[in-house]
């Protein structure tokens, strides 16, 4: 059952590690986290913990920063809290 809280985690990512926030921000909070990806991984595809997004080259840097600016735009009326799941792939694009 999700409860209305004054704020929304963001995670970046579809795969375990995303399930794995999402859970437990829903376990903790009652709230389903907005998962951003590139597409709908195994591990969140049927979830009902959690609210996915695809977002079709999210690691690029073009799309990214407009992507998360339309995500604060939407959710104005709450705190977002932006989570990377990708480690490594980020720091390997924010390199180029």
């Amino acid at each position: 059952m999700a409860t209305e809280q004054p704020f929304l985690p963001v995670l970046l990512g579809s795969d375990m590690n995303a399930y794995g926030m999402a859970r437990a921000f829903y376990e903790a909070y009652g709230i389903k986290p907005l998962v951003l990806g590139r597409s709908h991984l195994t591990a969140t595809q049927d979830s009902h913990i959690l609210q996915f997004q695809e977002i079709d080259r999210l690691n690029e840097q073009d799309v990214f920063a407009p992507a998360l600016a339309e995500v604060a735009k939407k959710y104005a009326d709450k705190k977002t809290i932006t989570f990377s799941m990708w480690g490594r792939l980020c720091q390997a694009d924010h390199q180029k």
